[in-house]
C-alpha cells in the first residue's frame, strides 16, 4: 500500500499547477484523478474515500481547499481505558493526544515538500497552533492533529490550501520596476503589516497593476473609529473605480503579544458609498484576488 505520506505528496503535486482559486469541480477532479472514490453527492457536496482515509472540498471566491482525515482518533472522554496500560482518565487521554500527535509527526517528517514562505496562508490558524506548513506551488499544505472542541473527535488530518507564494503571483502577474523607490522605515514609528512592508519595497507606492493605489507609508492618515464596536481602520490604498481599502485594526490572533506580529492578521475593508464588504485576509491576498478577477466585483452605491 502506498503511504500516506506518499498520497499527500501526490495530492500538492496535481495541485501545484493551479495558479489561481479553483472552483469547486476542479478541486473534485483533483481527487478523482489521483484515485480517490467519490461518493453519492448529497446537498451538493460528496465525500472522497482512499486507502482508509476520507477527503472533501471547500470552493469559494476567495479561496479553495481539500480535507484530508488522515485518522480519526474518536473522543479521548470516550476511550476505553482498558485499552491502555494505565486506565487513569488523564493519562489515557494524554497518550491518545501524544499518539495523534506522533502520527502528525511522522507523516509531515515523510513530506519530500518546501516549507511554507512568510505570506503564505496558515488554514489551521486558530486550530493547532503549531501545525506544519508545506509549500506545493501556490499551495499550502497543513498537517496536524486537530480538535476543535473537547466534546470533538482528535483528528490527524491535512489541509490543502491555496494561497502560498503570493508574492511570486504577483510579480508574475505585475512585474516590478527595476529600482522602485527606497523607503526609511527607521522613520516609521507605527507597526504595519509585513505584507504592506514588502509591497512597498517591491513597487514603491503609488500605482499598483492598474488597479490599487498603495498610499506611502509617510503619508498614511490617522486611524478612524469604526462604527459601535468594530475595530479601527486605517486606509491605505484606493482602487481605480473609486473605492478605499482600509485595514481593520484589529488582530485575529488573541495568543500573539508581540504588537508587530499583531498587525499581520489585521483583515481588509473594501468601501465605497453605500458599499462596504470585508475580505478575510490580508493586502497582499486581496490584491492578488483582485487581479485574478477572483473576489466579487466591485458594487457601486
Amino acid at each position: 500500500m502506498i503511504s500516506i505520506s506518499d498520497r499527500l505528496a501526490d495530492l500538492g503535486r496535481r495541485l501545484s499547477p493551479i495558479l489561481d482559486v479553483p472552483d469547486n469541480d476542479e478541486l473534485e477532479n483533483v481527487l478523482i484523478a489521483a484515485g480517490w472514490e467519490p461518493s453519492t453527492r448529497r446537498n451538493g457536496h460528496r465525500t472522497f474515500q482512499l486507502d482508509g482515509m476520507l477527503a472533501g472540498t471547500r470552493a469559494h471566491h476567495g479561496g479553495a481547499e481539500i480535507i484530508v482525515d488522515i485518522r480519526d482518533f474518536g473522543d479521548p472522554q470516550d476511550v476505553e481505558r482498558e485499552e491502555y496500560a494505565n486506565g487513569d482518565h488523564d493519562t489515557v487521554s494524554a497518550q491518545l493526544y501524544e499518539e495523534a500527535r506522533a502520527l502528525a509527526d511522522s507523516v509531515a517528517g515523510e513530506l519530500a515538500l518546501d516549507p511554507a514562505g512568510p505570506f503564505d496562508l496558515d488554514p489551521l490558524e486558530g486550530w493547532h497552533f503549531d501545525p506544519h506548513l508545506f509549500r506545493a506551488g501556490h499551495w499550502v499544505v497543513a498537517v496536524a492533529d486537530v480538535q476543535q472542541d473537547s466534546d470533538l473527535p482528535l483528528i490527524v488530518e491535512a489541509h490543502f490550501a491555496w494561497g502560498a507564494d503570493l508574492p511570486g503571483r504577483l510579480t508574475g502577474l505585475v512585474p516590478p520596476p527595476a529600482r522602485p523607490p527606497s523607503i526609511d522605515w527607521a522613520a516609521i514609528t507605527r507597526p504595519l503589516p509585513a505584507d504592506y512592508r514588502w509591497l512597498v519595497d517591491t513597487y514603491g507606492p503609488g500605482p499598483l497593476g492598474g488597479y490599487l493605489d498603495l498610499i506611502a507609508p509617510d503619508q498614511l492618515p490617522a486611524s478612524e473609529p469604526g462604527p459601535l464596536l468594530a475595530p479601527d481602520r486605517l486606509t491605505m490604498a484606493t482602487t481605480s473605480d473609486g473605492a478605499t481599502v482600509s485595514w481593520l485594526m484589529q488582530s485575529t490572533r488573541p495568543w500573539e503579544t508581540d504588537p508587530d506580529e499583531e498587525v499581520n492578521s489585521w483583515s481588509v475593508m473594501l468601501s465605497r458609498p453605500g458599499y462596504e464588504r470585508e475580505h478575510d485576509c490580508g493586502l497582499l491576498r486581496f490584491l492578488v484576488l483582485a487581479l485574478t478577477g477572483k473576489h466579487e466585483p466591485a458594487v457601486t452605491g
